[in-house]
């Protein structure tokens, strides 16, 4: 539950910032945003180094969550190639055939 409450309070967040940031058309606010961005991401990316999942080597509910808010983010502009390993993570989930049909 708390990685849950974490994506939308943290992730959402910041997405929600970056989409305001883009419109504004203010390049500081952007890149201010980005970084602050960039700063969350970077824990959960550190957080998948060790375990296959975010709660270790089960797939849960948690990682559909997290898959979502990740792959909203990269519409808005984030890029993965910074987090190599939420980037495989990210690739492993979309290959689960639940997640194909959505």
């Amino acid at each position: 539950m708390t990685w849950i409450v974490w994506a939308s309070t943290e992730l959402g967040k910041k997405g929600v910032a970056l989409a305001e940031s883009q419109a504004s058309k203010s390049k500081d606010q952007l890149d201010k945003t980005m970084s602050e961005l960039n700063e969350k991401v970077r824990i959960l990316d550190n957080s998948l180094h060790d375990r296959d999942y975010i709660l270790g080597d089960s797939y849960s509910i948690v990682d559909t969550h997290l898959w979502a808010t990740v792959r909203w983010l990269t519409y808005t502009g984030l890029d993965l190639a910074a987090f190599p390993t939420l980037e495989a993570w990210k690739k492993k989930i979309e290959q689960r055939p639940a997640i194909q049909q959505l």
